[in-house]
């Protein structure tokens, strides 16, 4: 090993060394500088990736060793004079006091690094390239969300111990869990608020007793970059401070290894587990990314499963490694895992198999996963088997990753109604709590409708309406379709299309009961185009999509999706094709396609639509539906508001001002709310609201 060479000794007064006690971020420059200048010691592997873990893994060793140091009061001081110019780089008596939380900070922004060697074999670490740490899903968690999301999680499972004849025992037996630990943000503030309760009840002479068995006992977790790992372990071994408590300690509870990749409960020995995984991957695939197989680890589970596991689809590096581990997905968690549910959501369903009976699951998670259809079987199966006690919903991005994010606090128990504790903003400001059945939960499409009043997203009771699936048809477009009209769109020289031509039409030409062909450029295919239009005679040669054209070249409306309203364009002649992902609703009695348009733009349907599918869209405020989805819009049912509805509507999109168009929209949006059997003082507050949102 590396750090053999640069071991830590005790010997008195290292200068220019001093207590760290102060969370700050040292200069990021000046610590890659310090690492670098260790690779000067020995040799490293000649692959840079390799290397720069090394020499990382070596740092760190240092540097927390230091730290130990510290917490007992020894005089630290090194052997090896680079190491000792490295320990006075980090904890230099010119700067702020570094201390574990700083060092762990600091590695997060580390992992931007690119190692290479430079033209002489020296190990260079210069390059950041923010997609590496994206694509591990590295960033620091604040700590008032971490003590929060503690706070009712944690807590009340030490609230229950402190009934017990023996609260310390009771303590000390929780068992907490981090399933993609990182460098340990989660489980370092659990273990220091699980410590500070137990300590109370024992004598002050037994405090540190119970630290260390707080630290060393209760705390388990898993990490897939090896180094961020090796942080975690030495971070919780410094913070500890025993004498006794060998670094090594802590290599059973925290691992380096996939979390999600492990082999069904119940499976045999490790070798088995291995092999279970193995037949799903491949031996390679098990030796770089170590599935970690949780019921080996601890075999009835935990208290706690709490943290903020990575977003986004990591798991696939190519196409044929996707398809195998979508299987192994599928084979480790049944059908509730399909389609591209994001790897937070499927961290989401794997603590519902840590968890035992009576604990509790607090991770982060991306707001899609209120709503989300591939998120969907997770959603239903954790309501099945669950009860949420907390919902957490963040107003604005927390942290560096520019996601908005959520947390539902669940519990594993027989109870299936309860009241619902909701929060919302960075200072998880207090909502009303609501009454909630799981299993009118487990039967709901999405859980957007637990929080949407708190995004301002006015609630409607629209329970007795008959659906719009009752007068329609709905159908959304493929990459089939997007990909084969290649080489068949032109641009068209006129104001009208050529002979044999029909308008392009793209999400962003549908504005409400207009569309802006030919006055708006658009985009397809990667390049900007002024009039695209699909040549029918080039499409029938060429490809196979004549069928498809010819079905969609009817009367009907297109429907656009990514937007703050739901943006519908009538196609009274049928003229135009619609390029995905625009959704095409055609009525099955043509004379009610001006009554289903002014149906689907009316207020009361983008409210529903805001509060059933929020999270989906990639704008907070956006609304992004399916083609079922919108069929399963409430129909009107006073049906002269519902005409009336319909004839402004269609004045509106025959209107050749944009302003004329505008008083004609908001006639037919007033008349669609009172259509749906609103007050006329909820259909103002509805119309006012919808103003707000309409593209300016």
């Amino acid at each position: 090993m590396l750090c053999s060479g640069l071991a830590m000794t005790t010997t008195p007064g290292t200068r220019g060394m001093m207590p760290a006690d102060v969370n700050h971020r040292l200069d990021e420059h000046a610590f890659v500088d310090a690492v670098l200048d260790l690779q000067k010691t020995v040799p490293l592997p000649d692959v840079p990736e390799k290397a720069w873990e090394q020499l990382l893994t070596a740092a760190y060793d240092l540097a927390f060793a230091y730290l130990h140091d510290q917490h007992l009061d020894h005089e630290p001081g090194c052997s090896n004079p680079v190491a000792s110019r490295f320990l006075e780089t980090v904890f230099s008596e010119d700067g702020p006091a570094l201390d574990e939380t700083g060092l762990a900070t600091l590695h997060e922004t580390v992992l931007e690094r690119t190692p290479v060697y430079d033209r002489s074999g020296c190990l260079e670490a210069m390059e950041r390239d923010r997609g590496r740490r994206e694509r591990m899903g590295a960033f620091y968690t604040p700590d008032h969300v971490v003590d929060s999301l503690l706070e009712r999680s944690l807590d009340p499972l030490l609230d229950i111990a402190e009934q017990q004849d023996d609260p310390v025992r009771a303590m000390l037996q929780l068992r907490i869990c981090d399933p993609a630990c990182g460098s340990g943000h989660f489980l370092v503030r659990a273990g220091e608020r699980l410590a500070q309760r137990a300590a109370k009840y024992v004598h002050e002479r037994d405090v540190h007793w119970v630290r260390v068995n707080a630290f060393r006992d209760c705390l388990y977790g898993a990490e897939l970059d090896p180094v961020s790992a090796h942080v975690c372990k030495r971070r919780l071994w410094s913070l500890a401070a025993d004498s006794q408590l060998c670094p090594s300690s802590f290599d059973q509870r925290i691992l380096a290894g996939h979390g999600l990749l492990g082999a069904l409960p119940g499976t045999g020995t490790l070798a088995e587990c291995d092999a279970w995984t193995a037949e799903r991957l491949d031996e390679e695939a098990v030796e770089t990314l170590k599935p970690v197989h949780w019921h080996l680890l601890v075999e009835d589970g935990f208290d706690l499963v709490i943290g903020n596991p990575p977003f986004m689809n990591q798991l696939a590096r190519d196409t044929s490694m996707d398809r195998r581990l979508a299987t192994l997905l599928r084979d480790r968690f049944g059908d509730v895992v399909k389609g591209y549910p994001d790897v937070a959501n499927i961290f989401l369903r794997l603590a519902a198999d840590l968890v035992r009976p009576g604990g509790r699951i607090a991770l982060l998670q991306p707001w899609s996963v209120l709503s989300s259809r591939d998120a969907g079987g997770i959603r239903r199966d954790l309501a099945r088997r669950l009860r949420m006690t907390d919902l957490w919903v963040a107003l604005e991005h927390i942290f560096d990753a520019g996601v908005h994010v959520c947390a539902p606090v669940l519990e594993r128990t027989m109870e299936r109604k309860g009241v619902l504790h909701r929060t919302s903003g960075a200072g998880f400001e207090p909502a009303e709590d609501i009454q909630l059945d799981m299993d009118v939960l487990a039967d709901e499409d999405t859980w957007s409708g637990l929080v949407s009043d708190l995004m301002g997203i006015p609630r409607i009771d629209v329970s007795r309406h008959e659906t719009l699936d009752r007068i329609a048809t709905a159908t959304a477009d493929f990459r089939d379709q997007y990909y084969g009209l290649r080489g068949c769109v032109q641009d068209a020289l006129h104001e009208r299309p050529s002979a044999n031509c029909v308008p392009l039409i793209t999400t962003g030409l549908v504005d409400p009961a207009t569309c802006r062909w030919g006055r708006k450029v658009t985009r397809y295919d990667g390049r900007r185009w002024n009039r695209p239009q699909v040549n029918l005679q080039e499409l029938a040669a060429r490809t196979e999509l004549e069928p498809w054209a010819t079905s969609r070249l009817v009367p009907k409306l297109l429907l656009a999706t990514q937007t703050k309203v739901l943006e519908v364009f009538v196609d009274e002649d049928g003229a135009c094709l619609p390029l995905t992902p625009l959704i095409t609703i055609m009525p099955l009695d043509p004379g009610m396609l001006w009554h289903l348009a002014a149906a689907l733009a009316s207020p009361v349907c983008t409210a529903l639509a805001a509060g059933r599918y929020l999270g989906a869209a990639r704008s907070t405020n956006a609304i992004k539906l399916s083609a079922s989805q919108a069929l399963t819009l409430p129909m009107p049912t006073v049906q002269d508001q519902w005409d009336a509805a319909a004839s402004a509507f269609q004045a509106a999109s025959a209107a050749g001002d944009d302003a004329v168009r505008l008083d004609h929209l908001h006639e037919a949006a007033m008349a669609s709310c009172l259509a749906y059997g609103c007050g006329k003082e909820q259909s103002k507050m509805l119309l006012d609201w919808w103003k707000d949102r309409l593209p300016r």
